[in-house]
């Protein structure tokens, strides 16, 4: 992340849970971000690192059209780690198709294994 420090970063706007998640991290890695633009959307963000007007980190799922046609390069940042947490929402009165109860059992299933795992002393 020290590499970092001196390139024009591009952000979201001030207020974005994001945006606020990005900075805190990068402070608590000691490096602060030299912020040059702050944007509403990923959409625009990406047209302005295309033009080399900065560097930005958004989700990989919202720049792999760029990756692949090359507009865009993605870098892993070696000591870096990006956590997010989401939450899974459905309308549990609406008819579920076969699927869709598969990949809520999975789920659930996975959530449940993960709390027994944090549960379970170290050794």
């Amino acid at each position: 992340m020290n590499d970092l420090e001196d390139q024009p970063f591009i952000l979201h706007k001030i207020g974005t849970t994001t945006r606020e998640r990005l900075v805190k991290h990068f402070n608590e890695g000691g490096v602060k971000m030299k912020i040059t633009m702050e944007l509403a959307s990923i959409e625009t963000i990406k047209r302005f690192v295309s033009i080399g007007m900065g560097i930005s980190i958004v989700p990989r799922l919202c720049i792999d059209k760029e990756i692949k046609d090359g507009s865009l390069r993605a870098l892993t940042i070696r000591d870096a780690r990006f956590q997010r947490k989401l939450g899974l929402i459905y309308n549990r009165d609406r008819y579920q198709s076969q699927a869709a109860r598969a990949f809520l059992r999975i789920i659930s299933d996975q959530q449940a294994a993960s709390k027994t795992k944090a549960k379970a002393p170290k050794t």
